[in-house]
């Protein structure tokens, strides 16, 4: 059997039970440079320090060599040229970061791609970027653990197709409701819209094929999530 240690490698970033150390732990780059953009009209709002904008910035700088994700020279060059100079919301340079974390964001595994076709890939710091990147498209990581070990047998080429694959689900909105084991100040809880009382949540979880716990005090869900057609989501 042909092993896929790129495959292995990014499973293991994602898996629960790896040690911390083992694990991604940073932010993608798409994700990073998104919450750049958010983070600039965040500081104008009085939210954010520019401080603090700023030192988002020069963080991402050191990045950009590394990631086969900015493959592409022009793009490459012009978010250097960018995240070079002070980002302020009102700024031209706020803008066009916008345009191009659009681009990255629609074309990032194109360069990786490009990267295994010439056998460039760089074993951890590619597992690094590609699970970060999985991880930040908002899939649960026992799900993308699920997808990805199926394909121990895959090439870098096909895990990258299979990465693209994923990337390019529609969203998908859940509905449903967050159980608690403990209330503090009940009373006031008990006066939100969204309060589920303890009985109707055991009557939840049951329809859902769930026991609910002896020790459980209720929850929050949205009132179109009540009701014994709830679905259970899949993970």
């Amino acid at each position: 059997m042909v092993v896929n240690l790129l495959q292995a490698r990014v499973v293991e970033q994602i898996e629960a039970w790896t040690p911390w150390d083992r694990r991604v732990w940073h932010t993608g780059t798409v994700l990073a440079l998104q919450e750049l953009v958010e983070a600039s009209s965040w500081s104008v709002r009085g939210a954010l320090s520019d401080s603090a904008v700023q030192w988002l910035r020069s963080s991402l700088l050191p990045e950009l060599g590394r990631d086969h994700g900015l493959a592409n020279p022009a793009i490459r060059t012009q978010l250097e040229t960018v995240l070079k100079h002070p980002l302020s919301y009102a700024s031209q340079r706020r803008r066009q970061l916008e345009r191009i974390t659009e681009y990255v964001a629609g074309h990032y595994l194109d360069g990786w791609l490009e990267a295994a076709k010439k056998g460039s890939v760089h074993l951890e710091r590619g597992s690094r970027y590609m699970a970060s990147y999985a991880l930040d498209l908002g899939f649960h990581p026992e799900y993308l653990r699920k997808v990805i070990a199926r394909h121990s047998e895959a090439t870098e080429e096909e895990l990258i197709e299979e990465l693209r694959r994923l990337a390019a689900r529609p969203a998908a909105t859940f509905k449903g409701w967050v159980l608690l084991l403990d209330v503090p100040e009940r009373e006031l809880m008990e006066q939100r819209s969204s309060w589920i009382d303890p009985t109707e949540m055991a009557r939840l979880m049951r329809s859902i094929g769930e026991q609910p716990p002896r020790n459980q005090s209720g929850g929050f869900g949205s009132k179109s999530a009540q009701g014994t057609k709830l679905p259970r989501l899949k993970r």
